[in-house]
């Protein structure tokens, strides 16, 4: 789901798709995998390290429009 340049979320009904960058906090997420309605959210610290976020699906929503 490409909605502009940078593939991040905006409208207030969406599906994600793995690739797509979700912003929560002022922090992009990428959306690594998707299983069971459940969303794999990652992204690489400054060292380099990888973190990692599991989110229902049906709850994204509300974490983005925070």
């Amino acid at each position: 789901m490409d909605l502009n340049s940078s593939n991040r979320i905006k409208e207030k009904r969406f599906k994600v798709n793995v690739g797509d960058t979700v912003t929560i906090d002022q922090v992009d997420w990428t959306v690594a995998e998707i299983i069971n309605g459940k969303l794999i959210l990652c992204r690489e610290e400054i060292d380099g390290t990888i973190q990692t976020m599991e989110v229902a699906e049906n709850k994204l929503e509300s974490l983005i429009l925070q």
